[in-house]
C-alpha cells in the first residue's frame, strides 16, 4: 500500500504563494528592497578585511565564523521570502553569535592560532557573556563603547533574539508574528517586524567588524596600485567601502574615522600603499590578460578550445562587450603562437 503524501501546512504551494507576493512587494517598494540589498553587500564584503595571507587563506579557519555567519544571513533572507519569519529570525541568532565570535577569536593578529582548538570542536562556543568580555579587552571597542554605549546596544539585539529563539509568549512566536495565521503567507507587518531584527543584526556586525578593522571604511584607489591582484585581507575595494560606509550611522563613522587616524598599523599600511607606484597601462593591460594564458595553457585544446568557449559566451552581450574580447582574443592569439599553445584537437573529418 503506497503512503500518501505528507499534508503539511508549509507545503510548496504555500511556500510558492508567499515567496511570489513577497517578491511583488519589494518590486512595489524599492526603497525597502535598497535598504535589504545594501546590508545584505554590506555584510557580504566586510569579512574581506580580516587579515589573511598565502600562509592561511587554505589553511586557516579564522575567516569561518564570518563566512559561515554570512551563509545563515543569506538563508535567513530566503526564509523570510518565503514566509517562514519566526524560522528566519532563528537563524539570524546563529548569525549574529557567530559573526561576534569573528571578532572575538581575530581579537589580535593570532587568530588561526586562537580558534584552532574550537574550529575541531574541541571546545564549545563561548557563551555571550565571554564574547562581550573578550571584545571588552580591545581598545578600540572600549572606546567606541564608551561614547556610543556599544555593548548595551549589542544585549539589546541578542534579548531580541532570544525573545523569538525561546518564543516568550504568543507575541515572538511563528503565529504571533505572521498575525495568528499557521500557514505560510506573505504579511507586509510580519515581514516588516522580521526585517527590523535581520536589519539590526546585519548593521551591528558590519559595525563590530569595522571598529576592530577600521581599513575598512578607507578608500585606497587599490586598483591604480595593484590591478586585479588586489591583496586578499586588511582593506577593501572602494566600491566595497561604500557600501560598508552606507549602513553605518554618520556619528559611528565619524567615530571609526579618529580610530583609524589614531591606529598605527592602519596608517603603516596606508602609507605603504600610497607610497606604492601606479601601475602603467601597460602593466595593467598584461595583467588582465594572465588568467586567461593560464586557461588556454590548461586547456586540452589550447588558445583554439578556449576561444571557441569564450565567443559563444560573448557573442551574448551587448557588441562593446563583444568587441573587446575579440581585441583581447587577438593579443592572447599571438601569445599562444609564439608558445606552442594553440592546439586544435577536435575530430578531423
Amino acid at each position: 500500500m503506497k503512503s500518501e503524501p505528507l499534508l503539511l501546512l508549509h507545503n510548496k504551494r504555500n511556500v510558492d504563494e508567499a515567496y511570489r507576493l513577497t517578491t511583488q512587494y519589494l518590486k512595489d517598494n524599492q526603497a525597502i528592497l535598497e535598504e535589504i540589498n545594501d546590508h545584505y553587500w554590506a555584510l557580504h564584503y566586510v569579512w574581506d578585511v580580516i587579515p589573511q595571507d598565502m600562509s592561511t587563506i587554505f589553511s586557516s579557519a579564522h575567516t569561518f565564523p564570518a563566512t559561515e555567519s554570512e551563509s545563515k544571513f543569506d538563508s535567513a533572507i530566503e526564509l523570510a521570502l518565503e514566509g517562514f519569519y519566526h524560522e528566519s529570525i532563528l537563524v539570524l541568532k546563529n548569525c549574529y553569535e557567530l559573526g561576534l565570535l569573528s571578532i572575538f577569536y581575530n581579537h589580535d593578529n593570532n587568530g588561526p592560532t586562537n580558534i584552532e582548538a574550537w574550529a575541531k570542536g574541541e571546545i564549545d562556543t563561548p557563551f555571550m557573556r565571554e564574547l562581550k568580555k573578550g571584545l571588552k579587552q580591545l581598545q578600540s571597542f572600549a572606546d567606541f563603547d564608551a561614547k556610543f554605549d556599544l555593548f548595551n546596544d549589542l544585549d539589546m539585539i541578542y534579548r531580541t533574539l532570544n525573545n523569538y529563539s525561546h518564543t516568550k509568549g504568543v507575541r515572538h512566536s511563528a503565529v504571533g508574528i505572521a498575525r495568528r495565521s499557521n500557514v505560510n503567507h506573505f504579511e507586509e507587518k510580519g515581514f516588516a517586524e522580521w526585517w527590523r531584527v535581520a536589519c539590526a543584526v546585519a548593521k551591528s556586525l558590519v559595525l563590530v567588524h569595522a571598529v576592530r578593522y577600521p581599513l575598512a571604511i578607507k578608500k585606497l584607489n587599490l586598483y591604480s596600485k595593484f590591478g586585479i591582484d588586489t591583496p586578499y585581507g586588511y582593506f577593501l575595494d572602494d566600491g566595497h567601502v561604500d557600501m560598508v560606509r552606507k549602513v553605518l550611522p554618520a556619528d559611528r563613522l565619524a567615530f571609526i574615522e579618529t580610530l583609524l587616524e589614531q591606529d598605527e598599523f592602519s596608517q603603516s599600511v596606508i602609507h605603504d600603499v600610497m607610497n606604492r607606484p601606479d601601475m602603467t597601462e601597460d602593466e595593467l593591460k598584461e595583467q588582465s590578460l594572465n588568467p586567461s594564458r593560464t586557461w588556454i595553457e590548461h586547456h586540452p585544446n589550447g588558445y583554439i578550445g578556449w576561444f571557441k568557449e569564450h565567443d559563444k559566451m560573448y557573442k551574448r552581450l551587448d557588441k562593446n562587450s563583444y568587441q573587446k574580447f575579440l581585441n583581447e582574443a587577438k593579443e592572447l592569439e599571438k601569445w599562444a603562437k609564439k608558445n606552442k599553445f594553440m592546439t586544435d584537437n577536435s575530430p578531423k573529418k
